[in-house]
């Protein structure tokens, strides 16, 4: 697996470095991104955006029951074709990945991984124009991102091994598990997941079922991604890395912007949704999630949200009844809907 190689470009302590950690993650939002570095530093760095990129390779052998046996980590310069999801399906060669991450996956699964796969949307905002756009399930997604907690793993496996100082991704286990295969039973069980933690000592991620990991694929997104590959970097040519305490520092400052930048992102996300309602009114279905009182929650599969709705007669779990939106209060970012 290839990832871009920031590292060779942001060096810990650099006014680049300074920024990327002020401002901890791009800021996605509807009406376009705010980066967390430069756009030129993209532009040079990201896979695919020229002939040649620069990579940092992780070289991982792993075996038919999903088990990492080894890993080497190298920079490398990569040749790479961009391809959508649904693109990628259509892709021969690919049968290796598709192996490899239905194995992982199993072996998370068996090892306690919670899998929660919910509708989701994007939402857009393009010239005047407001487009809410249902991400399609697609196989190639789950590809991509089993490859990319493997090779957390294996970095965060790595980084334990040689003593090098590394910000962890943990999570404590759920509160309880939930049987069941519905809407419903995943919206239980996402209420009952924990707080999903980083740390400067490595712990076990219960979510996704594995004894350590650390998020190294988005150096270019995410703040502590680029610490990670800023440290193995400098294990690699055998330079001083950062200390223990230099990273719990990183750590610290990360946390602390992480839920600004979630909550920035769901309230903006949530504005434009609001807003495209208003324009266009909504008739269309939703699920029956949980039950509160004479109250029923249903998620709107279309639209990526919730809606809290009188119940004049009870309905199973999993019911799918047609909603009806009637009003949003922009200030309050609040949204009625009525059941059909």
């Amino acid at each position: 697996m290839h990832v871009a190689d920031v590292a060779a470009l942001v060096a810990p302590g650099s006014s680049l470095d300074e920024e990327a950690r002020r401002r901890g993650a791009n800021l996605y939002l509807p009406e376009g991104t705010v980066p967390m570095l430069p756009e030129g530093v993209t532009q040079a760095l990201g896979l695919g955006l020229q002939d040649l990129s620069p990579a940092l390779t992780f070289e991982l052998l792993v075996s038919e029951e999903g088990e990492l046996l080894e890993e080497r980590v190298y920079p490398s310069w990569v040749r790479v074709a961009r391809l959508a999801y649904r693109e990628a399906l259509e892709v021969e060669g690919l049968e290796a990945l598709k192996a490899l991450s239905e194995a992982f996956r199993r072996r998370r699964l068996a090892q306690g991984a919670v899998d929660l796969a919910l509708p989701e949307v994007k939402v857009r905002v393009e010239g005047e124009a407001i487009r809410i756009i249902p991400l399609p399930p697609y196989e190639s997604r789950i590809w991509v991102r089993e490859a990319m907690l493997l090779a957390g793993y294996a970095a965060a496996h790595l980084a334990l091994r040689e003593g090098l100082p590394f910000p962890f991704a943990t999570q404590e286990a759920p509160i309880r598990r939930v049987e069941g295969e519905g809407l419903s039973a995943l919206w239980e069980q996402r209420k009952a997941l924990k707080r999903a933690q980083l740390k400067a000592v490595p712990a076990p991620h219960r979510g996704l079922g594995l004894p350590l990991y650390a998020q190294v694929t988005s150096p270019l997104r995410r703040y502590l991604d680029l610490v990670a590959h800023q440290q193995l970097r400098a294990w690699l040519k055998g330079e001083r890395s950062l200390a223990q305490g230099e990273i719990l520092e990183r750590v610290g400052a990360a946390e602390a912007v992480a839920d600004l930048v979630r909550e920035a992102e769901r309230k903006s996300k949530l504005h434009w949704t609001l807003l495209y309602l208003q324009e266009r009114g909504y008739e269309g279905p939703g699920v029956l999630v949980e039950r509160k009182g004479g109250q029923g929650v249903f998620l709107l599969p279309e639209l990526g949200l919730t809606a809290q709705v009188a119940l004049p007669a009870p309905l199973p779990l999993d019911a799918e009844a047609r909603l009806r939106f009637l009003e949003a209060n922009l200030t309050a970012l609040e949204v009625r809907f009525a059941l059909l």
